[in-house]
């Protein structure tokens, strides 16, 4: 039970007034009193050899605290989501789109601090429209999902992003199938951006592409789609949007499949002027009041559900789970279970 760590190959010589050091660790296999010793021996004529008793006591009911602080030198304002990296840095996600690293140090039992930190706004490059599919310019996104993956050297970021305004008891005009799913990589000196999934969902008020977690043993992402209405009803409150094939779902998305596909590069002109790079678009339906087939712009703008996005059979992106109201995340355990928690109806905000 008792296991030492960081003991200098012997025979080790030992300077006059100098010390050296190592670790006990102590894991018990069952409940009870452990006891063992340590001998250090030496080579020298005088003084005895030293004896360190050990003892422990393992126990099945160890109770549990949680302590709190504020995180000194912070920048974000209304965080969303955040998650710690590979990089062992703190990824936090603002609800404006965008995402604050920080390096963390411990000063001591709840007391934290932010030593270095880097904002990146790769998030608020996706080109916005409205709801006819039009060009949006504005530079902002509303932000909801993060989690990370990768490695130290090359941290991964997947972000889930929609249009950022949030419209109560009007017709904004928002884009009703802005959800995007990005993916940030760090090649070393910067991050690259490309849009895994876009056309996803989008409710007139705050509901959205929600946070997601991934099955690593097939790379299946999960996504938490938030809903358009308060009970499933349209309703004056939510600006009478309609349930969508994909939204008030849990989602999976087949990463191999997305991954494998093609990266496409464009700078639509009369956009906002910055080059947009995607892999997979949902297929919509064909709405009747747009030109073109696919209708022009697919699959952005939702058209209060003339355009939607639809199930397709075969599809990297599918409904794994119906009937969340706003489950804002999800969590894959190594045993295979998801779990989430969703968040009620608001009283009187509509049936």
């Amino acid at each position: 039970e008792f296991i030492l760590t960081g003991v200098p190959t012997l025979p080790f010589p030992l300077a006059p007034g100098a010390s050296e050091s190592f670790d006990v660790s102590y894991d018990p296999s069952d409940s009870g009193f452990d006891v063992g010793e340590i001998t250090i021996t030496h080579t020298g004529d005088n003084g005895p050899t030293s004896t360190v008793s050990l003892e422990g006591e393992g126990v099945s009911n160890l109770p549990v605290g949680f302590g709190s602080s504020g995180l000194s030198g912070e920048l974000s304002s209304n965080p969303t989501s955040l998650e710690f990296g590979p990089d062992d840095r703190l990824y936090v996600a603002q609800q404006n789109g965008f995402i604050y690293a920080y390096t963390i140090q411990r000063n001591s039992a709840n007391n934290y601090s932010v030593t270095a930190s880097e904002q990146i706004d790769d998030i608020r490059d996706i080109q916005n429209h409205n709801d006819d599919g039009a060009f949006n310019n504005t530079i902002n996104r509303q932000v909801t999902g993060l989690m990370t993956a990768g490695t130290p050297t090359n941290p991964i970021l997947y972000v889930t992003s929609s249009d950022w305004r949030i419209a109560v008891d009007s017709d904004s005009g928002l884009d009703t199938n802005s959800g995007t799913l990005s993916k940030l990589t760090w090649n070393g000196s910067s991050w690259d951006h490309v849009q895994l999934v876009r056309g996803l969902p989008r409710s007139e008020e705050n509901h959205s592409t929600n946070g997601m977690d991934l099955d690593p043993a097939t790379n299946t992402l999960y996504v938490m789609s938030g809903g358009h209405a308060n009970k499933g009803a349209p309703g004056s409150n939510f600006s009478g949007t309609p349930e969508y094939a994909l939204s008030a779902a849990l989602l999976s998305v087949d990463l191999d499949t997305i991954e494998a596909l093609p990266t496409q590069t464009a700078t639509p002109a009369g956009g906002n002027g910055l080059q947009q790079a995607w892999k997979y678009d949902l297929p919509t339906l064909d709405d009747p009041t747009r030109t073109g087939s696919p209708d022009n712009n697919d699959p952005h703008g939702g058209n209060n559900g003339l355009n939607q996005a639809r199930w397709a059979v075969g599809e990297p992106v599918q409904v794994y789970s119906p009937g969340f109201r706003n489950a804002f995340d999800v969590v894959f355990t190594g045993s295979g279970k998801l779990y989430t928690s969703d968040n009620g109806p608001n009283g009187g905000w509509g049936g």
